[in-house]
């Protein structure tokens, strides 16, 4: 009997264990994202009150509304700016420390360590996904602080 490559393979994908990771690095990769939307929507619902006070400042001095989500996305910009540099050195280095530190033959199913593959279209959609929920986010906080009543906010010594 001949066994090739494709029925090894097709034989491997559809092991009990490969199907079981295969789910459970999708799942996790499902939760890490929605985990990375609610850490920037946190962060920008926390400075939400300081922001709308700040702005009804400006915009008493004379801001003008469409410059008000400028000056959101620029107090994002530089944290945008480091999660993806850190993000990306990360993604890259932990992968190349595991193949170099753990014996994957076992979980591949072959006799050589795998080599590091990077998918351009996969990552390319990572860091479109985080730029997306960055500007929704900005978006959405430039919206409610336009929205902050001026009297209310720059009130001074009252219970807010």
């Amino acid at each position: 009997m001949v066994t090739t490559v494709q029925e090894r393979l097709d034989r491997f994908r559809g092991a009990p264990v490969t199907e079981g990771l295969v789910r459970m690095f999708l799942g996790a990769t499902v939760v890490s994202g929605l985990l990375t939307v609610l850490a920037v929507v946190v962060v920008q619902l926390m400075g939400a009150g300081a922001r709308a006070r700040l702005l009804a400042v400006l915009r008493t001095l004379g801001l003008a509304p469409g410059q008000s989500r400028a000056l959101t996305a620029w107090e994002l910009a530089p944290l945008l700016l480091t999660s993806v540099v850190v993000g990306t050195l990360l993604g890259l280095a932990v992968p190349w420390v595991l193949l170099r530190g753990l014996d994957l033959t076992g979980l591949t199913g072959g006799v050589t360590q795998p080599a590091l593959v990077l998918d351009p279209l996969t990552i390319t959609a990572v860091l479109g996904a985080v730029v997306l929920t960055v500007a929704a986010a900005v978006v959405v906080s430039a919206w409610l602080a336009g929205r902050t009543n001026l009297a209310q906010a720059l009130r001074v010594g009252e219970e807010r």
